[in-house]
Formats: structure tokens, sequence, C-alpha cells
């Protein structure tokens, strides 16, 4: 949901947000312009979730992203509109409401309901 969040955005231009990224134009996203990033938007990330972020996108095992990497990472698969996105976001948490009621039938019915007792058969010898 996020990718949509963003891409629906009316100032969202991920071309934009790459070259922000990459700070000193060097064509490539690696830990040290990612942290640059997050510490301007006062996000203090340690060096192993840098890592993880730039393993999530990296298609080629580099340890940096392309922008090719970066685009298939931050853009969303579908094009999504504002009111699409929400009726879905509606449907999903009507789909996770109606989960948990359903689990909490079960469990109040599971504790009302006797099991009959199983019949202990004496062995012929």
């Amino acid at each position: 949901m996020l990718k949509q969040d963003l891409a629906t955005a009316y100032d969202y231009n991920p071309d934009n947000l790459y070259a922000h990224i990459d700070d000193c134009n060097f064509k490539f996203i690696d830990t040290s312009n990612l942290k640059r990033f997050l510490v301007k938007c006062c996000i203090y990330a340690s060096d192993a979730l840098l890592i993880a972020i730039i393993r999530r996108m990296d298609l080629d095992a580099d340890a940096r992203l392309s922008q090719k990497e970066f685009m298939d990472g931050v853009c969303p698969i579908e094009n999504f509109t504002k009111g699409s996105l929400t009726e879905m976001k509606k449907i999903a948490k009507k789909s996770v409401k109606m989960a948990s009621t359903v689990n909490f039938r079960k469990s109040s019915l599971g504790s009302s309901i006797k099991r009959p007792a199983t019949a202990k058969v004496k062995k012929p010898f």
C-alpha cells in the first residue's frame, strides 16, 4: 500500500526522488547515499538496516542500486487512482474486521460446546 500511496501523491516523482537520494550524482545509490538521505529526513538507520534496504531492491547483487533497480523497487506494479486506492483500503479493513469476528466466534463456540467422552474399550485378553 505504501507504494500506491506514494504514486498517487500529487507531488511524487520517482526521478526526482532518485536524484535527491543520489546527491553526489554517482549514478547509483549505495548505503552512504541512502544514509545521508535518511538523516536529512530525521531517520537514523543502523548499518544493518541500510544494507537490508539495498539488498531488498538490488537485483544484480552488487550492493548498490542503479536507477532501473530503484524504479522497480519504489514504483507500484499497477497504476492506481486515489479513488481506487481508498476503495482498496476499505475492502482490506473490512476483510480484517470480518476475519477477527470469525475467529472470535470460533473461539466462543469452542468453549461452550462439550464433546462427548470417548468410551474406554476393555481388551478381551
